[in-house]
């Protein structure tokens, strides 16, 4: 009969493991800019591997939210997105071309008139800039 003074292989190897990681913080950007007379209020979060945006104004609603994700395939050229709230094709193609310029998934809530396509136009721009003011790309 053997007899085992330590723990069983599964618990030494588990112990053995090095510990997960500890969450990164995004890193938190806020603006308000101003369309013609209309304030937009933009949030946008840097995740190490996504983005998420925020673009509304003093209501703070969502009217819709796209996510659109960046295909490994063909040198990531193609961009799958789902509305998940609201069906707008001007906050779908937004986020399209934010996660292509971006190389990474892109989480989109939109509280601003989803078919104001020069107010969304305008709302890209500024997170354009936010995304290159502090080096996303």
């Amino acid at each position: 009969s053997t007899q085992s003074t330590g723990p069983p292989r599964a618990l030494a190897a588990q112990m053995a493991a090095p510990a997960p990681a500890a969450a990164t913080a995004p890193l938190v950007i806020s603006k308000c800019a101003l369309f013609i007379e209309l304030p937009v209020h933009l949030q946008v979060f840097v995740w190490p591997k996504t983005i998420e945006a925020w673009i509304g104004n003093e209501h703070g609603r969502i009217d819709a939210f796209a996510v659109a994700l960046p295909s490994a395939l063909a040198g990531g050229a193609s961009v799958h997105t789902s509305s998940v709230i609201g069906q707008s094709y001007n906050v779908e193609s937004m986020a399209q071309r934010l996660a292509r310029r971006a190389a990474r998934p892109v989480w989109l809530q939109c509280g601003l008139p989803p078919n104001d396509a020069d107010l969304l136009r305008f709302a890209e721009k500024q997170i354009l800039t936010i995304l290159k003011e502090n080096n996303v790309f």
